[in-house]
């Protein structure tokens, strides 16, 4: 019988994916709750995991009970074939689950191949502090090449850094969530169907007048987010925010109340460009005693697990990241033999703000 603790071993098992690969640089460790559900332990016991992990150098611990694995554990080229990842860092904050959604997506399909995950530590770093310089990352992908069948690029990775990872390595790149001007495959975000199937209801609510927010980028998903709104500014009163990711959140925040009440009595929806901002959006009114739904209904945009303990619980367009990843490995993986751009469907989740 094992007399190793319980605790010992729950590290044991975690150390051995940060020693195979499956848990690169930066990447997020299995919760607190996870290691719960997962091993069936207390969670005094998956506390003392963690912790063990962290004294030892293995881990290191953020806001919270979060953890991630540490720099100096840096995956080396590994003797079997992988998929290679070039992702920002897991735990920036607000963004945690959806990466961590994507890239489990994209390790299962790299397990089932029989591949393992190969993490760039430089791609981590760069996206995560909004660098522009990538020759760092272009030099790391060609060290790479040798250990790994392909790439899976970050949303926010420029045309100019993936062409030059692929004249680098000659190997398929799949670039995740936008599209490109490049002869690259990719995964994206087709909100159209949601959003315009979410319509009649709003209509079937009373809602006559609508708010959009444009988050002043110009990817695959705010272009036809942009679509959308001129669908609907063709046919019911409609006001339109603008460069909402680009002005301050009290500003943004001040904009959207002010295109609300120009609408006067008349019912009005407002479509946030994110569930985080739709929160804010929602926490602002209420300060000002303007409630949600009865000031105006309130539509986030991903889906997240949050967004269902918002109180009152958000109504969303839901995102699939853990697809999206599962989507883009396998294309990295078994390259078509033509360019694709790859449509995720998206669903409408109904919650308590309209």
């Amino acid at each position: 019988m094992d007399k190793t603790p319980l605790y010992r071993r729950i590290a044991a098992a975690i150390l051995s994916e940060v020693k195979d690969g499956t848990l690169g640089p930066g990447m997020p460790v299995p919760s607190i709750r996870e290691l719960h559900r997962v091993h069936g332990v207390s969670h005094v016991t998956a506390i003392r995991a963690l912790e063990f992990l962290s004294g030892k150098g293995v881990i290191v611990r953020h806001t919270g009970q979060n953890y991630s694995v540490s720099r100096k554990f840096e995956v080396k080229s590994p003797m079997v074939k992988s998929l290679g990842a070039l992702f920002r860092h897991f735990s920036i904050r607000g963004m945690e689950e959806y990466y961590n959604e994507l890239m489990s997506g994209a390790i299962r399909e790299a397990t089932a191949s029989g591949l393992g995950v190969f993490f760039s530590p430089s791609a981590a770093e760069l996206l995560r502090v909004n660098q522009s310089d990538f020759s760092r990352l272009v030099a790391e992908a060609a060290a790479m090449a040798p250990s790994v069948v392909g790439f899976v690029a970050d949303s926010r990775l420029p045309d100019e850094t993936l062409a030059e990872i692929m004249a680098e390595t000659r190997l398929p790149v799949v670039v995740t969530d936008r599209d490109s001007t490049l002869p690259v495959n990719s995964v994206v975000c087709d909100i159209l169907p949601a959003y315009r199937s979410l319509m009649p209801t709003l209509q079937r609510l009373g809602y006559e007048c609508f708010v959009g927010c444009e988050s002043g980028y110009d990817t695959y998903r705010d272009r036809l987010q942009l679509r959308f709104y001129e669908e609907i500014a063709a046919a019911r009163p409609f006001r339109l925010v603008r460069n909402f990711d680009k002005i301050s959140s009290t500003q943004m925040q001040t904009e959207v109340i002010a295109a609300v009440r120009s609408f006067g009595k008349r019912r009005t929806a407002i479509f946030a460009p994110s569930d985080q901002e739709a929160r804010a959006i929602l926490l602002r009114m209420n300060e000002a005693g303007l409630k949600i739904p009865e000031f105006a209904g309130l539509v986030g945009f991903y889906g997240c697990r949050q967004a269902t303990e918002y109180s009152p619980r958000l109504t969303s367009i839901q995102v699939r990241p853990e697809l999206i990843g599962e989507l883009a490995a396998r294309l990295a993986i078994a390259p078509p033999g033509r360019v694709e751009v790859c449509k995720v469907p998206m669903e409408f989740q109904f919650g308590e703000t309209i």
